[in-house]
């Protein structure tokens, strides 16, 4: 009874320490998804320990893929805000969700006039053509040098040819 009661107290000593060891692995991970640096510890356990330092790699290549992330993003922010071409973006609702220097300068209106609202360029009786053109870029088409009229917000007419391309997310939608 009594090599029971040791084998009992030692077993609960060990399962102590495993589940702490595995709940700071836990926690490691959970920092890991939410972009936090993970704190691991050094365990008596091996396991445990090469789990802790797949973690911490984990957590190095994943700052390093965010960094890399950030620049490539800066990177076409500039080119985007330089670019002589008037770059449009739209949103799934038609409404304008970028809006460059070249835009607002061949067509009159400011980003923060058209932000957030239907695309102003589109004249009364372009709207039908407009509506066809905005379904087919949904639908995964894209076109290049297509000639059409457009509006500035003098009211008056240009000429413009448009490329489109629909943008995907990271499940193709």
């Amino acid at each position: 009874f009594a090599l029971l009661l040791v084998g009992v107290g030692l077993a609960t000593i060990f399962g102590r320490r495993i589940a702490n060891a595995i709940a700071a692995l836990s926690d490691a991970a959970a920092a890991l998804g939410r972009s936090e640096p993970p704190q691991t510890t050094t365990s008596p356990i091996i396991e445990v320990n090469n789990v802790a330092r797949v973690i911490e790699d984990a957590a190095a290549k994943r700052q390093q893929a965010e960094e890399e992330l950030r620049k490539t993003t800066q990177t076409l922010k500039a080119l985007i805000q330089a670019s002589p071409v008037a770059i449009i973006m739209l949103d799934l609702d038609g409404k304008v969700k970028m809006w460059n220097p070249a835009a607002e300068k061949m067509f009159g209106w400011s980003e923060e006039e058209v932000l957030g609202q239907p695309l102003p360029t589109v004249p009364v009786n372009k709207q039908e053509e407009f509506r066809e053109l905005y379904k087919s870029v949904l639908q995964g088409n894209s076109l290049s040098g297509m000639e059409i009229h457009r509006q500035k917000r003098d009211g008056s007419l240009i000429d413009v040819s448009i490329s489109t391309a629909p943008i995907r997310d990271a499940d193709g939608n």
